[in-house]
């Protein structure tokens, strides 16, 4: 069945019609190609020489028509269809012998432009035929690829990361780079590597997402972004999120991209380096001056810190039992231990982006020392349970013994007589006879010399006024009359 269609001249629009079977005057049609930008393609459209040699018939029209528009019917046509503004050259040719039937069409510095479909049509004898369509696909590479960072909890918080800015992470957080490669037809193929290995990714069906396994753990997705307007070239977006740990600081992340067509010509490729930060982790160390193992009460002690971070800037900082140290502002603390500081904590304090710190129980060796150095008098009568205290303290912790004291010196360091017990606390059942008197706590630690002091059960006793002497005052003038109470164990002040 044959269709008539009325053919309007060159660049004008281009009736939709089936023309007359034209396989008896075809020798060769043109095949659909894709081509790269700024390349030559050439489209096939041969017809039988015998057409252009009739002298009989009328002559023959050929004529090109791109995407339902005519190019014209003569190589003149042709050349002004494929002319541009700053050119005096055409890109459009048909460069072989016409009168042969050659009318090949070539077309240089391929632009998006001359993407479409392609007929070869010709007119005969008041017929119309057409070759077969081919569809051209004019191939774009994408601007070289960008790397861009964001922060995972802010999207809105981006920069741009590359060969001279190190994306930055903290240790134990995720890292999340976009690599953008814009305006490509189709979109570009995105892939990344860490220090020269492909990240394997396990994609889901459709390819847009997938999940990291090596040698960084993490997600990817892929979206294609296409412009509203021709050539509609397309913006291909790769995001990964990887969770950075220390190990990964200095590597190199690198994103290639790869465009259809131009295989053999990539594109060049955008790399970062890691720079993973991590809070600082401290060490003390306590150096005495005197340079013995062992500590003791008096000595100057330096208490110095080392940190480990990045960055390494530190502020340093120290507290004692928690409260911060004034005008302490090196990685070093100088101390004389007095018996005060016995089991204070002190703790220095790296400061970057975070905080690190380490910390020290003061402990050191002082000697023995009784609460109440003075002596004690407990007052008890027969019968009673008896429980006498000789309170002392000391690093080591002393050995107290409780001895009789001898009658026969009085100092209580020369009178310890037979030993009746050990430890802070004396007690009895009952109290005898021949409990009451002086007794002797001596308090012991290795490396010090032993103390002692006296501590005496008296009877319990009435109290007894003394007599007091006249006292002897002039008129308007102060006076002190002395009361001596007699009393075991003397009553409190307000009974008197």
């Amino acid at each position: 069945l044959a269709f008539i269609c009325i053919i309007l001249y060159a660049l004008t629009n281009v009736p939709k019609c089936l023309g007359i079977d034209g396989s008896d005057f075809f020798i060769q049609h043109p095949i659909s190609q894709s081509v790269t930008l700024n390349s030559t393609f050439i489209l096939a459209c041969r017809l039988k020489e015998s057409l252009f040699q009739d002298k009989g018939s009328g002559k023959p029209i050929v004529q090109w028509i791109l995407n339902k528009f005519g190019l014209g019917t003569t190589r003149e046509d042709i050349h002004e269809a494929g002319m541009e503004p700053d050119s005096l050259l055409s890109r459009y040719d048909l460069p072989y012998n016409l009168n042969e039937g050659q009318y090949d069409l070539q077309v240089r510095y391929a632009k998006s432009r001359d993407e479409g479909q392609y007929v070869c049509q010709l007119r005969y004898n008041g017929n119309t035929y057409f070759s077969q369509t081919a569809t051209v696909r004019v191939l774009v590479a994408s601007e070289d690829p960008t790397l861009v960072q964001s922060d995972p909890s802010d999207a809105s918080s981006v920069k741009l990361v590359g060969p001279q800015t190190a994306a930055s992470a903290i240790e134990g957080s995720y890292l999340r780079l976009h690599c953008i490669a814009k305006n490509g037809k189709p979109g570009a193929k995105l892939s990344w590597t860490l220090n020269g290995s492909p990240l394997s990714i396990n994609y889901n069906e459709d390819g847009t997402k997938g999940q990291i396994t090596s040698p960084i753990e993490g997600n990817v997705s892929i979206k294609s972004v296409p412009a509203p307007e021709p050539p509609f070239l397309v913006t291909t977006i790769s995001e990964i999120l990887v969770y950075a740990t220390k190990l990964h600081h200095g590597s190199k992340i690198l994103c290639a991209s790869q465009n259809e067509g131009y295989e053999n010509h990539p594109l060049p490729s955008t790399y970062t380096k890691l720079n993973v930060q991590y809070a600082p982790v401290v060490k003390m160390r306590v150096s005495p001056a005197t340079g013995r193992r062992h500590l003791l009460e008096n000595d100057v002690v330096t208490i110095r810190c080392t940190a480990e971070g990045r960055p390494d800037n530190f502020t340093w900082g120290w507290q004692v039992n928690g409260s911060i140290v004034e005008n302490e502002r090196t990685d070093q603390y100088r101390i004389r231990l007095s018996r005060n500081l016995i089991n204070v904590t002190v703790a220095c304090i790296a400061t970057t982006f975070a905080d690190g710190s380490d910390h020290t129980v003061l402990t050191f060796q002082y000697a023995p020392q009784f609460t109440n150095p003075n002596p004690v008098i407990y007052a008890g009568s027969l019968g009673e349970p008896l429980r006498m205290r000789c309170n002392v303290e000391g690093n080591p912790q002393p050995e107290v013994e409780w001895r009789l004291a001898s009658s026969s010196s009085s100092s209580p360091s020369n009178s310890a007589g037979a030993l009746i017990g050990r430890g802070e606390i004396l007690e009895r059942d009952k109290i005898h006879e021949n409990d009451f008197g002086a007794y002797i706590c001596v308090a012991r630690a290795p490396g010090f010399p032993a103390i002692s002091k006296k501590i005496i059960l008296a009877k319990k006793s009435a109290p007894k006024i003394k007599p007091a002497e006249p006292v002897y005052a002039a008129i308007g003038a102060p006076a002190r009359l002395p009361c001596t109470v007699n009393a075991v164990p003397l009553p409190p002040p307000e009974g008197l």
